[in-house]
């Protein structure tokens, strides 16, 4: 499965989350793995977002399993830049001057989003 995973399009895991042939807790679980094991890890992601990330597949695949979905991309994992603020998350665009701020608040940018599953802060556009 882990090979068929990570050569999924977007769309193709939307199908799959939609045709219940995975979950998004399977497929977090999955990135999560692969980018913090990938060798270039901390140069590519400012910080991973375990435990977010978890949160919001496990309420995306409580929505998937009742026919609840919020949109194509609910439960579809997401790289979000070091530039958007992130609730209780440090988001510090990889400037020194903003190293340990955190935000008390989600950006508009966020909030607004097609539901999806944050997994990490991308800290260079290398994936």
């Amino acid at each position: 499965m882990t090979q068929v995973i990570e050569n999924m399009t977007i769309h193709a895991l939307s199908q799959a989350i939609a045709q219940k042939h995975l979950t998004p807790l399977q497929i977090t679980e999955h990135f999560l793995a692969r980018a913090a094991a990938h060798p270039q890890s901390e140069k590519t992601y400012a910080r991973l977002t375990h435990d977010r990330a978890m949160a919001e597949a496990n309420a995306a695949t409580e929505r998937q399993s009742n026919d609840q979905r919020l949109s194509p991309l609910d439960g579809v994992p997401i790289s979000w830049k070091d530039l958007f603020d992130t609730k209780d998350i440090a988001t510090e665009s990889g400037s020194k001057l903003l190293e340990g701020r955190v935000p008390d608040k989600d950006a508009e940018t966020y909030i607004v989003q097609p539901k999806s599953v944050e997994i990490l802060h991308q800290e260079s556009d290398r994936v």
